[in-house]
């Protein structure tokens, strides 16, 4: 059992409407066999469309045996936001993986979703969907993968202004590289398109250098775009199809 306090966290975005939530890198090293798990805390500062001080906690676990793997991310924030009476919870998030790996490079993926977030207008989102994983590279220096699934995706906005249930392609490239023993970078890239209507696309981009000051001391530095293409409409203030966050976590694992 491995567990990971993350004691700073500092973000500066705009959010934007339902994204894509990066859960991929989490889990892009395949852990030893047995049960591992990590659990972390933060604090996020935002503005933009939105200025407030949140509270975040997250939670992350793996369950590798043989060919078996499954992956659990979890995560909660309460904020408070800038001319709210109180504080509120702003957003709530489950993914539960299945993989089954077909030898070294190819492994099928099961997965389901759920997601609630006041910033977003998202007062419901579910996905559940199946698909295809290929492992180009994978060794200590260098990783890389690909990934196609195909899902199903409802959503529900808040003050209930409409929800839909559409089917979508989730497509992934991962990729890491270890520039030294104390240096590493990874980058994620999705895109999430409408199965019947490809111009309804959701896009994501994820930048992360992550430096290694000593056994028990890390600090990782990240940047994230995110692009939908029809974000919800008639909200005041108007919700913005692009969102940016750039964040600085140090870490103390045990």
């Amino acid at each position: 059992m491995r567990a990971l306090l993350i004691l700073l966290s500092l973000a500066l975005a705009t959010p934007a409407a339902a994204q894509i939530v990066n859960v991929q890198s989490r889990f892009d090293a395949r852990p030893e066999d047995g049960l591992h798990g990590a659990l972390s805390g933060s604090a996020d500062w935002r503005t933009g469309n939105t200025e407030y001080l949140a509270l975040r906690l997250k939670l992350s676990g793996t369950g590798s045996f043989g060919d078996h793997l499954i992956l659990l991310a979890a995560s909660a924030e309460y904020g408070v936001a800038s001319g709210a009476d109180e504080p509120f919870l702003s957003r709530l998030f489950e993914h539960l993986r299945y993989r089954h790996a077909f030898g070294e490079l190819v492994s099928a993926e099961a997965f389901v979703q759920h997601e609630y977030d006041r910033f977003r207008k998202l007062q419901l989102r579910f996905l559940a969907g199946a698909g295809l994983r290929l492992d180009l590279v994978s060794s200590e220096t260098w990783g890389a993968a690909i990934g196609l699934a195909a899902m199903l995706d409802h959503e529900e906005l808040i003050e209930g202004r409409g929800q839909a249930t559409v089917g979508r392609f989730s497509s992934y490239l991962i990729g890491r590289a270890s520039l030294s023993e104390s240096l590493s970078l990874t980058e994620s890239v999705y895109a999430q398109p409408r199965i019947d209507l490809p111009s309804d696309i959701r896009l994501l981009s994820e930048t992360s250098l992550n430096v290694k000051a000593a056994a028990w001391l890390s600090v990782a530095v990240s940047f994230t775009l995110a692009w939908d293409s029809d974000p919800p409409a008639d909200f005041d203030p108007e919700v913005q199809p692009l969102d940016t966050q750039f964040k600085t976590t140090v870490a103390v694992s045990f």
